[in-house]
């Protein structure tokens, strides 16, 4: 079973659509949970969580820093997670 956390970020609401197709998309693999959220929802835990990860920002530092202001957590915490990007 494999863990996929969607992050996105989506002004106009179409990168929101497309992450949710993405999220359906990867929802239809057998023995695939996944999470899907904006990027100032998502926690420190949903990337520890998660063993996949599918982003629409351009890198790391485009949604990694909202999510630690988002939590107050110490930068060790959510920068150990494995993350694999799409």
């Amino acid at each position: 079973m494999g863990k996929v956390l969607v992050v996105y970020d989506s002004a106009s609401g179409n990168t929101a659509k497309m992450a949710g197709l993405v999220a359906e998309g990867a929802e239809g693999l057998l023995g695939v949970e996944v999470r899907l959220r904006k990027v100032e929802e998502a926690t420190p835990e949903d990337v520890l969580w998660c063993d996949g990860l599918i982003s629409s920002a351009l890198s790391a530092a485009d949604f990694i820093p909202p999510i630690r202001s988002n939590t107050n957590t110490s930068p060790s915490r959510w920068l150990c997670a494995p993350i694999t990007f799409s």
